[in-house]
C-alpha cells in the first residue's frame, strides 16, 4: 500500500536525489520517498472542490 503525496516541499524534504517541485507522501514520520511533480499535486488538490460540485 502506498503513501498518497499530498504536501509538496521545496525541495524535497528526503534523503537522496533533490529534484525541483516534487512532492512528498504523508508519512508517520512526515516524509517519504519521492512522488508525483508538485504541479501534479496541485492541479490535484485544486480540482477537488470542482469534482465534489463546491465553487
Amino acid at each position: 500500500m502506498s503513501a498518497r503525496c499530498v504536501w509538496c516541499a521545496e525541495p524535497a524534504a528526503t534523503e537522496g536525489v533533490d529534484l525541483h517541485g516534487r512532492s512528498n507522501p504523508l508519512l508517520a514520520s512526515g516524509f517519504g520517498d519521492l512522488c508525483d511533480p508538485c504541479d501534479r499535486v496541485n492541479n490535484y488538490l485544486w480540482q477537488l472542490p470542482y469534482l465534489a460540485g463546491v465553487e
